[in-house]
């Protein structure tokens, strides 16, 4: 196994701490023209840019998604699996779907809920949120 696939392993990544550096890692090179084709950054965990980490999952592969920042600047969620054939989730998208699911549930609470706490609430909230055939068909487990 080659040092590429092996920077693109869940084991591999900053999300997982394994990384000394502060500095956003390489996701995604490749030269080919598929959906993964692009560059990408995999951003730290600490990064505020996304608020769905942590908490995606591959309804394919069923493997966590990874925070990815394209070079066009545009964030993304995508499958940590070097197989997966899911193209990248644009992570607006997705979190809004989200946001707009947890306010439906539990509405008293997402009216006080600012902006930068919405990461800490959906963590108390869900379990994890699986993404299926696309950004739009998704499902939610709940917290008790």
């Amino acid at each position: 196994m080659d040092a590429e696939n092996d920077a693109n392993k869940p084991n591999a990544s900053p999300l997982n701490g394994s990384s000394p550096s502060d500095e956003p890692q390489p996701l995604l090179q490749s030269n080919d023209n598929g959906p993964r084709s692009r560059w990408a950054l995999l951003l730290n965990e600490d990064t505020d840019l996304y608020l769905l980490r942590g908490l995606l999952w591959c309804g394919i592969c069923d493997e966590p998604f990874a925070c990815a920042l394209m070079s066009t600047g545009i964030r993304h969620y995508g499958c940590t699996h070097d197989r997966c054939p899911r193209p990248l989730v644009n992570a607006e998208e997705v979190e809004q779907i989200v946001w707009r699911a947890f306010a439906l549930k539990r509405e008293a609470e997402a009216v006080g809920i600012k902006r930068n706490e919405r990461h800490a609430a959906l963590h108390n909230a869900l379990v994890r949120v699986t993404v299926h055939s696309g950004v739009s068909d998704v499902s939610f487990e709940w917290r008790e």
